[in-house]
This record gives structure tokens, C-alpha cells and sequence, in this order.
């Protein structure tokens, strides 16, 4: 931006020399080889102090992305970790009442009722880890760059406002 500017105003005669300078005054590189007019000098400073504020700004949302990543896998390492004692309650339960099946049968059920009661035992389990996965494979697309970016500034604007 800077490099056009300086050569539509013809402070500067071609573009290359034009981005070159402007490249070197923003990143506060400064080399000298190439200066401005006597009465556009005080330009130079004020490109490299937007230089300095830009990489600034760019280096706290670095962070806050990855700081918000941090976030995202620390919950989403939360919700899995929840998710796991879940189904591994409820394959003890399952595990426990088919047992119980196989070894209590004075209950009263036919043979054919207990094998129908031990299939939809199996198939609720079965659903259950369908669903898990479900689950996990929505939390892996739900992670993504832009939500991550999108998650911090909300953040941002939490704090400020």
C-alpha cells in the first residue's frame, strides 16, 4: 500500500524502488540507501510506526488464536473424557443385565424372551457407539481455523465490551 502510494504521488519514480523503501521503512529495517524528499520526510517515520503497531497487533491475534486452539482442545478433551465414562457406564449396566440374563432365569422369561431382551441390550450398545462416533466426528469438523478465529473474537469482544 505504502510503495503505491509513494509512487502515484512521484515521491518515488518507479515501483520497484517505491516498494522496496516502503518495505524497509515499515519493517523498520531502514538500510538508508533511499530517503524522501526534503519536505516528505516526516512520512518515514510515520510508516514504520504503523510497521511497529501492525506487527504488533498481528503478534496479540496470533496469540489469541493460539490461545483460543488451546481453549478448544482443552474442552473438547473435557467433553471426551466425559463422554467416555458415559458409555463406559452404561456398557457395565448393559454388561451387568445381560449377565444377569445368562444367569438368572428364574425370572420367568422364556428362553426366546430372554434372547429378544439380550438383542436390544446389544443393539442399545450399538447405538451408543454409533452415537459416540457421531459425536467425535461432529467435534472434528466443528474445529476448524475459522471457527477458532471466530471463537476468539468473541472473546474479544467479552472483554472489551
Amino acid at each position: 500500500m505504502w510503495g503505491v502510494a509513494l509512487r502515484g504521488t512521484g515521491l518515488i519514480g518507479n515501483i520497484r524502488d517505491s516498494m522496496y523503501f516502503s518495505v524497509n521503512t515499515y519493517a523498520t529495517i531502514g538500510y538508508g540507501e533511499m530517503v524522501l524528499p526534503y519536505n516528505w520526510r516526516e512520512l518515514s517515520p510515520l510508516m514504520a510506526i504503523s510497521g511497529l503497531f501492525a506487527l504488533a497487533w498481528t503478534a496479540g491475534e496470533m496469540f489469541n488464536i493460539v490461545e483460543s486452539h488451546r481453549q478448544l482442545v482443552e474442552d473438547l478433551t473435557a467433553s471426551r473424557d466425559k463422554r467416555k465414562a458415559e458409555m463406559k457406564r452404561a456398557r457395565t449396566r448393559a454388561s451387568e443385565q445381560a449377565h444377569a440374563l445368562d444367569t438368572h432365569e428364574e425370572a420367568g422369561l422364556t428362553r426366546e424372551q430372554w434372547r429378544a431382551l439380550r438383542e436390544e441390550i446389544e443393539t442399545k450398545l450399538q447405538q451408543l457407539h454409533d452415537a459416540e462416533r457421531a459425536e467425535i466426528e461432529a467435534l472434528r469438523r466443528h474445529c476448524t481455523v475459522p471457527h477458532i478465529v471466530a471463537h476468539s473474537r468473541q472473546q474479544d469482544k467479552a472483554l472489551t465490551g
